[in-house]
């Protein structure tokens, strides 16, 4: 893109990239449906890039009590059972 675009090469050169350390993400789970989580980054200290994403859900929301019913099946389910098949 540098050889073709004299904006591409400008920006590229300034580096001036944005990294989202919050905000919303969309899931899609096969057995819950939509699941819409907060997310939030940072960077582990002394480790070079690496960095922890947590993932939330907002109390009493729709994807907490997804959430809730994955964590059930996920108790109850032996270990040769994937909690992600949709029930039937």
């Amino acid at each position: 893109m540098s050889t073709r675009s004299e904006e591409f090469r400008t920006l590229w050169a300034a580096r001036d990239v944005h990294v989202f350390r919050t905000g919303v993400k969309r899931f899609r789970h096969p057995a819950v449906g939509e699941l819409e989580l907060d997310h939030e980054s940072r960077r582990l200290p002394g480790e070079n890039g690496l960095s922890v994403v947590v993932y939330s859900a907002a109390p009493g929301s729709a994807a907490d009590d997804a959430l809730a019913l994955l964590a059930g099946r996920s108790a109850t389910a032996g270990p040769q059972q994937r909690i992600d098949a949709p029930t039937r």
